[in-house]
């Protein structure tokens, strides 16, 4: 029978043998069956549900574009096609799902395709929401939140990525001229974003996002700033610029009250959650981000705007926040710290990972992020939170700073490992360890294999020979010890007692 389904409009409703009811798109009558079939009933109609919106979608951007006459014709069959793609997909036909899309849609024409995938990406992150009063239209009825409203976005927006790879048309969006498989991940970022920024109650964000829409020049006449702010996704990193002028006339203010610090670091957490989930996504999807993030593109977070505001939080937190918390505020702290600090390094890396070593830029940017990675994990060390700080350390290859925490703490085992498990680390611990003036704890730490230890006394003679002794290898020990002896031209005493021990040397090897 015909019916209305609060989630899904306009619906079959499918009575099954057990009693259960099924709401069924009515553009996709023809799949009753596989649902009727189906052992997983909540996960087929919620397809189903996905399919009919975004239907409507792709019907909504095409109409938007401009097509000229001579193809308005091929444009609306490739359109008509691609629509029935999408219900192919949510069939879970296999064989239309191992076709390619050109082969579904009958035209190798790459580029109308894309435009297609394009625009209906564009129209899914940019269109007002609809079933809105605050919004007007012919089909406003029930208030939804904001929050439903990104939810829905994300939900669909992810939905074509699916369809796209199923259809092996990924490749194609990824490698062409405007980046379309980019900027639908990044589309998908910033629906993150927005959901964690409308979910907050912090006071500071709510003023930024008012300040957004100032910034935006957009018009708030008929509705709220948040409402404007929200609906243009696009441009969410306007609010962090915000946030962060707000963050600062706080801290200019030297307020000490309770209410005022709570809300400073709400507005810290918030920022730090929104991180999370982008880098939480692209972890999710980093083999579509593989494919579309090509050496030398950047993303939205890959500025010195994103990355300097995301440090300054850990500044607020470490240096504000943390010293007017109790015990189980500080841990709070600490964490949410911890968290922002290494998505701010994972920035930095990601990013470094795509440009060439030959480019300028890149030895720049690697000395910027090793300054950087300094001063922000330095702070926990100085609090003794040595987990943390050996956490961070190990996972961004702070390799002077791990020397020094295992020295501090006196964790020569973790040492050793660390040098068993980092190529490198142990000729950094040595050099550490002579810049510290430790030249007996470099002889004497163990911190690798001999061999490796002799590799590197090979340019630290007046070194070298005690190790040599120390390992009974007295003949090699007494030649180095005449070479010095023979070199040293400004006190004789020296001279004669280095040329003494190198007697003695030998003598030793019998």
């Amino acid at each position: 029978s015909s019916g209305i389904n609060a989630e899904y409009g306009e619906c079959h409703i499918v009575t099954l043998t057990s009693g259960v009811t099924v709401p069924v798109i009515l553009e996709g009558v023809e799949i009753i069956s596989a649902v009727v079939n189906s052992g997983d009933i909540n996960l087929i109609t919620k397809q189903l549900g996905l399919v009919k919106l975004l239907v409507k979608d792709v019907k909504a951007a095409v109409s938007n574009l401009n097509i000229s006459a001579s193809e308005g014709d091929e444009y609306k069959t490739v359109e008509k096609k691609f629509i029935g793609a999408f219900k192919c997909f949510i069939e879970f036909n296999e064989t239309q799902e191992q076709a390619t899309l050109q082969d579904i849609l009958g035209t190798d024409d790459v580029g109308m395709i894309s435009r297609v995938i394009s625009e209906t990406g564009e129209y899914l992150i940019s269109a007002t929401p609809a079933a809105d009063p605050r919004w007007g239209g012919s089909d406003a009825n029930l208030p939804v939140t904001l929050g439903l409203q990104i939810d829905e976005r994300i939900r669909r927006l992810k939905g074509l990525l699916q369809f796209v790879v199923a259809t092996g048309f990924y490749d194609n969006i990824a490698t062409s001229e405007n980046n379309i498989a980019l900027s639908l991940l990044q589309y998908v970022e910033k629906c993150l974003v927005a959901k964690i920024f409308c979910g907050s109650n912090c006071a500071l964000l709510r003023r930024a996002v008012n300040e957004s829409a100032v910034i935006l020049k957009l018009d708030t006449s008929q509705i709220s700033s948040e409402d404007v702010v929200f609906s243009n996704i696009k441009k969410m990193e306007v609010v962090y610029g915000a946030l962060a002028e707000g963050q600062n006339s706080v801290l200019s203010s030297k307020t000490e009250e309770e209410s005022v610090m709570q809300d400073l670091f709400s507005s810290v957490e918030t920022v730090q959650q929104t991180f999370d989930a982008v880098l939480s996504w692209r972890a999710q999807s980093h083999q579509l981000y593989e494919s579309a993030l090509k050496p030398g593109i950047l993303t939205w977070c890959d500025t010195d705007e994103i990355r300097t505001m995301i440090s300054a939080q850990v500044h607020i937190a470490m240096e504000t926040v943390l010293n007017e918390v109790d015990e189980d505020g500080r841990y709070q702290v600490l964490l949410v710290s911890a968290s922002l600090v290494e998505s701010v390094l994972k920035l930095y890396t990601d990013l470094l990972s795509r440009l060439s070593p030959a480019d300028d830029k890149t030895a720049n940017l690697q000395s910027e992020f090793e300054r950087r990675r300094n001063a922000l994990i330095q702070p926990f060390v100085e609090l003794k939170v040595y987990q943390i700080a050996f956490t961070l350390a190990e996972q961004f290859k702070h390799f002077t700073l791990l020397v020094q925490l295992c020295e501090d703490t006196k964790d020569m085992v973790k040492l050793r490992s660390l040098s068993a498990q980092h190529p490198g680390f142990a000729e950094v611990a040595y050099n550490w360890y002579l810049s510290q003036g430790k030249q007996s704890r470099l002889l004497t730490a163990n911190v690798a294999e001999p061999q490796q230890l002799t590799k590197f006394l090979t340019s630290q003679p007046h070194l070298k020979w005690i190790h040599q002794l120390g390992s009974k290898d007295y003949s090699t020990a007494g030649q180095t010890l005449a070479q010095l002896g023979e070199q040293e031209k400004e006190k004789l005493s020296r001279k004669k007692t280095l040329l003494s021990i190198s007697k003695l040397s030998f003598l030793a090897d019998g």
